[in-house]
């Protein structure tokens, strides 16, 4: 089965708390910058690279984390 994503701005998901939460821990145990550009899959987890064994940045199964990928990937117009 191919696995899709969608290369989005991290800024993207600035407006979603436990994103912001988890990339800000993420960035402390790494030392490193957060990403510009992460990728958001089918089933709505976020990594790093466009590869789909890559680790995930960021996972949750809660309502409000599917309303907000919603309304993020509603077409425009």
């Amino acid at each position: 089965m191919i696995r899709r994503c969608r290369a989005c701005e991290t800024s993207e998901f600035a407006g979603h708390h436990g994103f912001a939460q988890a990339l800000e821990s993420r960035s402390r145990q790494t030392g490193a910058s957060p990403p510009e550009v992460v990728y958001l899959w089918e089933d709505l987890t976020i990594t790093d690279l466009p590869l789909p064994q890559a680790a995930p940045i960021f996972a949750s199964a809660d309502t409000e984390w599917r309303e907000f990928c919603a309304s993020l990937l509603k077409p425009a117009g």
